[in-house]
C-alpha cells in the first residue's frame, strides 16, 4: 500500500530545514499506518524541492502533466 503527500507548500522566507523535518516525520506516520511506501508530486521548476525530496531518498518514478504543469512523481520506501 502507498500513501500520497498531496500538499506541502511553505513560503520561500522560511528555512528549508523546515520542509525537511516535516518530509522525514512523513515515513515514520506511514509505517505506523502499515503503508510500505509514500509518494508526492514535485514541479518540474522546482529544482529546490526536487533536491530535497531526492536527498530525501525519494525516487522519481515517472513524469505526469497536472494541468499545464510538468511533474515528477517520486516514491519512498518506508522501512
Amino acid at each position: 500500500a502507498t500513501t500520497e503527500i498531496y500538499t506541502l507548500s511553505l513560503h520561500d522566507a522560511l528555512p528549508i530545514c523546515i520542509g525537511q523535518q516535516l518530509i522525514k516525520f512523513a515515513p515514520e506516520v506511514a509505517k505506523q499506518k502499515g503503508y510500505k511506501k509514500i509518494s508526492l508530486n514535485v514541479d518540474q521548476d522546482n529544482p529546490r524541492a526536487a533536491r530535497l525530496y531526492d536527498y530525501m531518498d525519494f525516487k522519481t518514478t515517472s513524469t505526469m502533466t497536472i494541468g499545464d504543469r510538468m511533474y515528477n512523481h517520486m516514491v519512498k520506501k518506508v522501512n
